[in-house]
């Protein structure tokens, strides 16, 4: 199995910078990866805004913040999971989401 993630950089407005044309290419993408019997799982993720982390304090307490746990650019926008025969097949699907979502795309097999 192998994630296939979208990352948009920091600031990156879907409503602003993703017309109707995305999402209809973003939704042919996991049409075919349904009718390929490939998609495990996907889905897309709310702004970096809506984040919260929770870790742990020296003193025990949990400690919950209103901000993402990684502070980098670019963040992660969403993701497919997807259960292919080879790394050559989940890069093929990669190339498909880059270029539905126009964003930079990582592939990555899990353990």
């Amino acid at each position: 199995m192998y994630l296939i993630a979208v990352h948009h950089p920091i600031g990156y407005d879907p409503t602003i910078e993703e017309g109707p044309g995305v999402h209809a290419e973003i939704d042919k993408v996991n049409d075919d990866m349904i009718k390929a019997g490939v998609r495990f799982f996907a889905g897309g993720l709310q702004p970096i805004a809506t984040a919260h982390t929770i870790s742990r304090s020296a003193s025990g307490d949990d400690v919950i913040s209103n901000e993402p746990c990684l502070k980098s650019d670019p963040i992660l926008a969403g993701f497919w999971i997807v259960d292919v025969a080879s790394h050559e097949e989940a890069i093929e699907w990669g190339k498909k989401a880059l270029n539905a979502c126009r964003n930079t795309i990582e592939v990555r097999p899990f353990y």
